[in-house]
């Protein structure tokens, strides 16, 4: 089944009242949870580190896990993560992105300052910055 909105609600459209759903959580968590709690099913967020039944499975499938999430939420012992507002995941992203972009920058310009180094005659790198201009060698 894919995951459009349309197919969520003819799935859940012959199903009893009310709704329970564990996901296990991770960065595209909410997007499925959101719609999930949209439609009127109540929504548990897994721990991933504390699901120990899925971490320790020799083979990882989703359908596996997905058996283990719908046991663990039978017997009550999901263990959840505390599901954040729509807003503060807004601001995270943003913030992640600056991060993203702050880091591309360092690199860019660590990468130039980098390549303002050149090679001394003895081969040791002197900065282009820190030399003085009567050690400019022309010939």
């Amino acid at each position: 089944m894919l995951n459009f909105r349309r197919d969520v609600e003819e799935f859940l459209r012959d199903l009893d009242e009310p709704l329970e759903a564990v996901i296990e959580a991770g960065r595209s968590s909410y997007g499925m949870a959101d719609l999930l709690e949209e439609l009127g099913v109540r929504v548990k967020m897994a721990h991933p580190s504390e699901v120990k039944a899925i971490a320790r499975a020799k083979i990882k499938t989703d359908k596996r896990d997905s058996r283990v999430l719908a046991d663990l939420l039978r017997a009550g012992l999901v263990p959840e993560v505390h599901k954040r507002p729509v807003e503060t995941r807004r601001a995270q992203r943003v913030l992640r992105q600056r991060v993203f972009f702050v880091a591309m920058m360092t690199r860019v310009k660590n990468r130039n300052g980098n390549s303002h180094s050149v090679l001394g005659k003895r081969g040791g790198v002197q900065s282009l910055s820190r030399r003085r201009p009567d050690s400019v060698n022309p010939g």
